[in-house]
């Protein structure tokens, strides 16, 4: 139960640093759009695994690949900062 309530809590969080950090940097649509899609999806597994099913197994399976993807959700977006980041320094230089 703490766990279930854990993650969906750090996801929560990141979102609002990820959307801060677009904010606050100079981060561009590069980043955000990816971002807020996988976080957007990633938030509706959390969701559905807190109030989908009340079955032992199903919820152990289903928490086993959500908290897979919530793993490959954080390490995506770190790719998505370093990308948008390369991306601009590649420009900078070209022009």
């Amino acid at each position: 139960m703490f766990a279930k309530n854990f993650s969906i809590f750090m996801v929560i969080v990141s979102g609002i640093i990820g959307i801060v950090l677009y904010i606050t940097t100079s981060l561009t649509l590069i980043f955000l759009i990816p971002f807020l899609v996988s976080w957007i999806y990633v938030m509706y597994l959390a969701l559905r695994l807190k109030f989908g099913t009340t079955n032992e197994k199903i919820m152990y399976d289903s928490a086993l690949n959500t908290g897979q993807l919530i793993y490959k959700y954080f390490l995506f977006t770190y790719d998505l900062i370093f990308i948008d980041m390369l991306l601009q320094i590649i420009n900078t230089n070209i022009v």
